[in-house]
C-alpha cells in the first residue's frame, strides 16, 4: 500500500508538471497569435495618433482664431463703452443702473470689474 501510494503521488507531481508545462507552451502559443497582430496592430495605433493629433490642431486653431477674435469684439466694446461714459455723468450713470459699469462678458474671465476702476488705472 506504501509502495502504490507512493506511486501516485509521483504521478500527481508528474501530471501537475505537465499540467504546468501545457499551461506554458499555450501561454507561448497565444503570444505567438498576437505577435502576428503587432504589425497591423502597429499601424492601426499609428493611424489613430494621427487621427488625435490632426483632431487636437484643428482644436487648437479653432480657440485661437475664436480668441483672436473675441479679443476683438471685446476691444470694440470696451471703447464702445468709453464712448458712453465720455458722454454721460459717469457717476451719477452706475448709481442708477451699477451693472452698466461691469467689464464686457468674456469666456474665463473675471465679469465683476468696473470700466469705472479701469479708467481711473488708465489716468
Amino acid at each position: 500500500i506504501v509502495k502504490l501510494q507512493s506511486e501516485v503521488r509521483q504521478l500527481e507531481v508528474h501530471r501537475n508538471a505537465q499540467r504546468l508545462m501545457f499551461n506554458r507552451f499555450q501561454s507561448f502559443f497565444d503570444q505567438n497569435k498576437d505577435l502576428k497582430k503587432i504589425p497591423q496592430i502597429y499601424s492601426d495605433c499609428l493611424e489613430e495618433v494621427s487621427l488625435q493629433k490632426k483632431y487636437e490642431k484643428q482644436i487648437y486653431e479653432l480657440a485661437k482664431s475664436f480668441e483672436k477674435e473675441h479679443q476683438l469684439l471685446e476691444q470694440k466694446e470696451i471703447e464702445r463703452r468709453k464712448m458712453f461714459f465720455s458722454s454721460v455723468p459717469q457717476e451719477l450713470a452706475l448709481k442708477f443702473f451699477p451693472d452698466l459699469g461691469l467689464s464686457p462678458a468674456r469666456f474665463g474671465g473675471n465679469d465683476s470689474q468696473i470700466i469705472a476702476n479701469q479708467n481711473q488705472n488708465q489716468n
